[in-house]
């Protein structure tokens, strides 16, 4: 078969697939973050962190060691709830030095 035979082969069967009304679905990979706990190098799964004391300090139910979380730059929130997320900010960091718990920042 010369080249200008498969040219036209090809040409045409890439025509039909473009005109079909029906296509094939294009598959996509994407990455996935999670997060592991610093005591037992575990995934902390959904509903896998727990407060004992309304919200001032979280466990992993795994291992039951103390976590946190970075917090989420208050720019990132809408203005009218920004005044309440910095006060709920300041009483959690007052709890935790009534407690002598340090955040590891």
């Amino acid at each position: 078969m010369d080249e200008d035979l498969k040219r036209l082969i090809n040409e045409t069967v890439e025509q039909f697939f473009d005109n079909s009304p029906i296509k094939m679905i294009e598959k996509g990979t994407r990455t996935v973050e999670y997060d592991i706990c610093p005591h037992c190098k575990k995934e902390i799964f959904e509903k896998h962190e727990y407060t004992e004391d309304g919200g001032v300090t979280w466990r992993h139910s795994d291992c039951h060691g103390l976590i946190d979380r970075p917090e989420e730059p208050l720019e990132s929130f809408d203005g009218w709830i920004q005044p309440y997320i910095q006060q709920a900010r300041e009483e959690r960091a007052a709890a935790r030095k009534a407690l002598g718990i340090k955040s590891p920042k």
